[in-house]
């Protein structure tokens, strides 16, 4: 099943992240759109050299 989207970010290291509708949390798909990072994460930005900067649901936030 595709994931529904509501907005993403432009996609490097072939993972692009994505926040989904229902919840409005964010996660990662691959180009194919298939979850590859569950939404879980209040905040997620792309990829960059092998790391992304995330806010998780408690406002912590890291790589």
């Amino acid at each position: 099943m595709r994931p529904c989207l509501y907005w993403l970010y432009c996609g490097s290291e072939r993972l692009i992240a994505v926040q989904a509708k229902q919840g409005g949390l964010w996660g990662d798909i691959d180009y194919e759109g298939n979850w590859v990072i569950p939404p879980m994460f209040r905040r997620a930005f792309r990829f960059t050299e092998g790391l992304a900067s995330v806010t998780d649901a408690d406002g912590k936030s890291g790589f």
